[in-house]
């Protein structure tokens, strides 16, 4: 092989290992956060476990690259390793729980780790799959941990809710439990009062407003437009696009820009200041993701060129290579038109319609 081959090769996996290094540093930092809380839980170790929930705490610092927030990976990684768990080792940790509780009792976190502990057995019963693959007498014992959780929060509300894991976990089991909006708003209230910056305050809310649960795209829209100017400004447009773009993972996919509200200006604003906040290829491909379902092809044309043949595959799940072959394809073609997202849901169409 010539001497000229050669460089070229060297050249040529060079820049792959580039490219492959700077998509792989997000899920490596993902990973690691949730590995270490992952391994203190399993080891036992409170101290580790409190001193790593008291740093997160600061939402606005603590950030992976591409800008996820390093509490919720910490809990990823407690919860993975109850999933991990047998029966036997669930109720055990019910009781080694309740024992951190007695040693840490001005510990916010104590509290919060023995509610999981609670609601973790009940879902060893329930299982991970859809409703309709869960045995009817795997149910009873479900909602009873669940409301067990509840209760335990509320009855320590003084101490467990000084810090907004409380508020966060009480979110999800009102969400589960179905109750009121009203109940659902009191506590946001009270939490982004604490930490406005709790950016899984914002986020479970929406998740409870999902037409799968409790609300409808109004409600929906209606929350990021009010939630948006509530939190810090560090946050600013950010938020609707991050929040939207959950909306989008839960419940609506790539009807996002079709089945609800989203205003494709503010969602772009946002995604923009995403990507200019946290720079990455991860962010990058989020960008030209959201653009080609949204229909603006002269930004996914843009934004592709810039990514070329290696994306984050991740960001184009499922079937990512059919998926950004389409999107390169559509913005690449003189003959294509740009899509504009509709003002409003189909559904809502045909109603006004009728």
């Amino acid at each position: 092989m010539s001497i000229c081959k050669i460089a070229i090769r060297l050249i040529f996996f060079a820049v792959f290992a580039m490219s492959t290094s700077a998509r792989s540093n997000e899920l490596d930092e993902r990973a690691a956060v949730r590995a270490q809380a992952e391994s203190a839980y399993r080891a036992g170790d409170f101290d580790s476990l409190d001193r790593q929930h008291s740093a997160y705490s600061d939402f606005l610092v603590q950030r992976t690259s591409s800008g996820a927030f390093k509490m919720t990976l910490f809990f990823d990684g407690i919860t993975k390793a109850q999933e991990d768990e047998s029966e036997t080792e669930r109720l055990q940790d019910i009781t080694r729980t309740l024992r951190w509780v007695a040693e840490h009792k001005d510990s916010p976190l104590a509290y919060v780790l023995h509610a999981c502990a609670l609601q973790s057995y009940g879902s060893y019963f329930r299982g991970s799959g859809f409703s309709d693959t869960v045995p009817p007498q795997a149910w009873k014992v479900y909602e009873q941990y669940n409301q067990k959780a509840a209760k335990y929060l509320l009855e320590n509300e003084p101490v467990a809710s000084k810090g907004t894991s409380w508020h966060a976990w009480m979110l999800n089991l009102v969400r589960t439990s179905g109750l009121s909006k009203e109940v659902v708003n009191r506590l946001f209230e009270e939490g982004v009062g604490k930490n406005s910056a709790d950016f899984r305050l914002y986020r479970n809310v929406l998740e409870y407003l999902l037409p799968k649960w409790h609300g409808d795209v109004q409600a929906i829209d209606t929350f990021i437009g009010y939630a948006v100017p509530k939190a810090p400004p560090e946050y600013g447009q950010e938020l609707y696009a991050r929040l939207y773009s959950g909306a989008g993972e839960d419940q609506f996919k790539r009807r996002l820009y079709i089945d609800t509200l989203v205003d494709w200006t503010k969602m772009r604003q946002g995604l923009e200041l995403w990507y200019k906040n946290f720079p990455t290829d991860w962010n990058k491909n989020i960008l030209a993701y959201h653009a080609c379902i949204a229909g603006d092809k002269a930004l996914t044309e843009q934004i592709l060129k810039e990514i070329g043949a290696q994306p984050v595959w991740e960001i184009w799940q499922p079937s990512a290579k059919a998926t950004f072959d389409t999107c390169a394809r559509w913005a690449a073609d003189p003959e294509a038109n740009p899509i504009a997202p509709r003002k409003k849901p189909e559904a809502l169409q045909t109603d006004a319609a009728t």
